[in-house]
């Protein structure tokens, strides 16, 4: 029998037992980046700031073998995401991983600058309309620890307060399968779990996350407001490009294009209406 848990750093007041699936989803495209044994146990320090016991005997049952996971981040630290870049084969070009990240930071920075209403993002773009954006963030831009095959995952982090807020923003807003997951998770949650207490948590979680689908929408729209008629439209058009790159090659590519497509005309219509 093997149990797993998950240490500080994401449940407060100790260790909690979990599923194999959610530690899975925690460990998964995470690269190894350092290795310590002792008598009965054995760590792997992973990208993220994640890390990896694996014990004999333990704490929370009398099982063989326990694998515990906990986070390492100082609270200072700027915080990791581990994100989907899509479902492809395990040897791909190049320049398909280079295409998605030049994709992810475009879109990264273009929806954190929007969110702050910094007026440097369209007077910047007028000025230079390919150029990169991230380069008005400067120390808060997007830092990546690694690439690594397991349905493609780069684990990034930044120094902006609101980072992980606009990578859950990217994520569920424009990428249909990550937003189809979280909520089919939430309702398979609801539907197993009979108590009370644990179904209010659930809800809990079906709200975080439509008000981060709302938030989301709302920072979209900010980018379909910004500034005059020409700038709106550079600012959508480097938007849509960058879901364009960061969707290149996954099996969802036509679904998050047609999504993005929609829901930046949608932008544009409800401009029109006001």
């Amino acid at each position: 029998m093997v149990s797993y848990s998950f240490g500080r750093g994401w449940l407060r007041g100790g260790a909690h037992e979990v599923d194999f699936s959610r530690f899975v989803d925690l460990v998964k495209g995470r690269s190894i980046v350092s290795l310590a044994s002792g008598e009965d146990s054995l760590e792997l320090g992973l990208s993220g700031n994640v890390m990896v016991r694996i014990e004999k005997g333990g704490m929370l049952s009398q099982a063989a073998v326990e694998v515990v996971c906990f986070s390492t981040a100082n609270p200072e630290e700027p915080q990791s995401a581990a994100f989907s870049l899509g479902e492809m084969p395990q040897g791909v070009p190049v320049r398909q991983i280079e295409m998605k990240l030049r994709g992810l930071r475009t879109a990264f920075a273009l929806l954190l600058l929007a969110e702050r209403r910094d007026k440097r993002l369209g007077e910047y773009l007028r000025s230079h309309p390919f150029a990169d954006l991230d380069v008005l963030l400067g120390d808060e831009g997007l830092e990546i620890e690694s690439v690594s095959y397991g349905s493609w995952i780069a684990v990034v982090r930044s120094k902006a307060s609101q980072a992980f807020d606009v990578m859950k923003s990217i994520a569920t807003i424009f990428m249909p399968r990550v937003r189809d997951a979280y909520i089919k998770k939430l309702e398979a949650d609801a539907d197993l779990k009979a108590i009370e207490v644990t179904r209010g948590e659930v809800a809990l979680k079906r709200e975080e996350f439509e008000l981060s689908k709302a938030r989301a929408e709302y920072v979209v729209d900010l980018v379909s407001r910004a500034g005059d008629s020409e700038t709106q439209k550079i600012l959508q058009k480097r938007l849509q490009r960058a879901i364009y790159e960061l969707a290149s090659g996954d099996d969802d590519e036509g679904e998050t294009r047609a999504n993005a497509r929609k829901l930046l005309s949608d932008g544009k219509r409800s401009k029109r209406k006001r």
